[in-house]
């Protein structure tokens, strides 16, 4: 991920795997925004509660330069 050209990532689940990728863009500088069913708290990273299975919950969420 060096030298990336993403300035806003938005990552898909904030779980073990969701929360090391937020870790490993954030270090580059990266703004990330996770989207998790929960509530949840991640340092660093912006969080939106939403559910895949209701399309209505994913409305406001901005598109990043990059979707994990």
């Amino acid at each position: 991920m060096e030298n990336t050209p993403f300035k806003f990532v938005l990552i898909i689940g904030l779980g073990d795997i969701g929360r090391r990728v937020a870790a490993l863009w954030r270090a580059e500088g990266v703004r990330v925004v996770g989207v998790s069913r929960r509530a949840e708290t991640v340092e660093g990273v912006v969080t939106r509660q939403a559910d895949l299975d209701d399309p209505q919950s994913l409305q406001d969420l901005d598109a990043g330069d990059a979707l994990v």
